[in-house]
């Protein structure tokens, strides 16, 4: 409630000290420094880490004060309208808006005052534009003119005359307003000035200020939506019971939560299953929960077991740059360049669907190569999002690697999500299906199922691949002793783990063992 209302400090401060400050931002500065000394007593009252940004937080309540005792409680937007400081700051302002706002009655004063003097009951105080302010006085009374009165315009039945009063009246009359809004200005400056001279104090405050508002935010979070206290470790795990994603619930009525567990044994996760089945919201809820935890916030989960990261490196969506001659394709492979280039084995990693932007081998290609090299080389915790099943064969190769899915049920010819990870991975990636979600036609929808049943038993057919395996198996029974020596132990070298002087060393005896056998 204190801090309801009570601006942004941090904005008002760098307009105060550009000399751009607005009065109505002083107004707002004034009531955000008289709230500061409500909220120092009340952290204070409340002791611990609250009641030690308590004790930081300086006395302003002096500027607060002098910006009430000078500034008027609605002042305009532009600081030369006028009717910026109060009545009773300056003793020469107050005679001005005096003579301003009683012109009138002085000059009424003045025309008695002169009757009374001349003897010429008829005689007037007026003002037009041709000659300012004049004293008229009928024909018939111009012998009881006093020698003092200047002529100045004469008309058939009356002269106009000018004193030296009437003179200083009129200076003080036609320019009053605008000196009344010179000298406004002068003393708002001098405000201004006075309260720069504060500017480090106040900077000060609102730094704790915003702490406090930060710490009270999330705490009003935890309170309201339900979320716990992590438990911060140093080992690689990620533990995450019920998690859920702390946007996307507030827009659905049934958000369903989902579990992460990542230790030493399983610290890449390959997430398959169709579009709209929750894959990337998942990941990035894991990297949302993390960086809740690393920020000292209670985060939205059952329980949460975080180990400590020393960044969070995604690559979740691209987009091309024209401007630069990029593509989308390249944009995304620069991220990902940059994203192995850094990563170490204590960061998060999060990719999602990588390679989508080239051909499907090629994506494939370059999606388990990055993969591998993460998992044995990295040794980063990564959570990858895919379409290409292929990756899923990497489990059983590579030690930490797991296969998840997005949970469908069949309902017919449809499909019902049901935004649950599940192990094992996706039986397709049911793009059709979803097509059809979309509303495509049918005709399309139907030819789609055709053309896919194709591509399956062209490449995917299981006599195709047995007769390939048996071709293999034909040509490597034709190779020589030797060759198939230096074949066998081809298969056997790991590449990654091979330094580049063994490297050559293997050639060397392999190109010594095939020019033997030829010769």
């Amino acid at each position: 409630e204190i801090l309801e209302g009570m601006g942004d400090l941090d904005r008002l401060i760098s307009r105060i000290s550009g000399g751009m400050a607005s009065p109505r931002e002083l107004i707002h500065l004034k009531n955000a420094l008289y709230r500061v000394s409500l909220l120092k007593k009340e952290l204070e009252e409340l002791g611990g880490l609250l009641g030690k940004l308590g004790d930081e937080l300086e006395n302003t309540e002096e500027v607060a004060e002098e910006i009430e005792r000078v500034l008027a409680d609605d002042p305009p937007v532009h600081i030369r309208e006028g009717g910026l400081i109060k009545e009773g700051v300056d003793r020469h302002l107050d005679e001005l808006r005096f003579v301003r706002d009683n012109a009138r009655a002085l000059l009424r004063g003045y025309e008695e005052r002169l009757r009374k003097e001349t003897g010429i009951g008829s005689l007037k105080v007026g003002y037009n534009r041709v000659i300012g302010f004049y004293i008229e006085v009928t024909k018939p009374n111009l012998h009881l003119v006093p020698k003092d009165f200047r002529r100045r315009q004469t008309l058939t039945n009356a002269e106009r005359f000018i004193t030296d009063e009437l003179l200083k009246l009129e200076e003080k009359i036609l320019s009053a307003q605008t000196r009344i809004n010179d000298l406004e200005y002068e003393i708002y400056c001098r405000l201004r000035e006075r309260i720069l001279e504060k500017v480090d104090e106040i900077g000060r405050n609102a730094s704790i200020v915003g702490e406090a508002d930060y710490i009270q935010s999330l705490a009003h979070l935890a309170h309201q939506k339900g979320w716990v206290r992590p438990e911060i470790r140093e080992e690689k795990v990620l533990i995450i019971e019920g998690g859920r994603h702390p946007v996307i619930e507030e827009f659905t009525e049934s958000y369903v939560p989902n579990d992460t567990l990542m230790d030493k044994d399983s610290g890449v996760h390959i997430i398959t299953g169709p579009n709209m089945a929750g894959k990337s919201s998942y990941i990035r809820q894991v990297a949302l929960i993390t960086i809740l935890a690393h920020m000292g916030s209670f985060v939205p989960a059952k329980r949460a077991v975080i180990g400590i990261v020393d960044g969070i490196f995604t690559r979740i969506g691209s987009g091309d740059v024209l401007a630069l001659g990029v593509s989308t394709f390249m944009n995304e492979m620069l991220d990902v360049s940059a994203m192995l280039n850094l990563a170490t084995e204590r960061s998060l990693v999060i990719l999602d669907e990588v390679g989508r932007g080239t051909s499907t081998y090629d994506g494939i290609a370059l999606s388990k190569a990055i993969v591998e090299y993460i998992a044995k080389d990295l040794g980063a915790r990564t959570l990858v999002a895919t379409h290409f099943l292929e990756l899923t064969e990497l489990e059983g190769r590579i030690p930490c690697v797991r296969n998840y899915h997005m949970g469908v049920r069949r309902d017919g010819e449809r499909i019902v999500f049901l935004y649950t990870l599940l192990e094992g991975s996706s039986e397709s990636s049911f793009g059709v299906e979803v097509a059809t979600m979309a509303g495509l036609p049918d005709e399309v929808v139907k030819r789609a199922k055709e053309i896919l049943g194709e591509l399956e038993g062209k490449y995917d057919n299981k006599e195709t691949r047995e007769a390939n395996k048996e071709v293999v198996s034909s040509e490597i029974c034709h190779l020589k002793e030797s060759e198939r020596t230096v074949l066998e132990d081809i298969k056997k070298t790991e590449v990654a783990t091979t330094s580049p002087l063994e490297a050559l060393l293997k050639i060397s005896t392999w190109k010594r063992e095939l020019i033997e056998d030829y010769d």
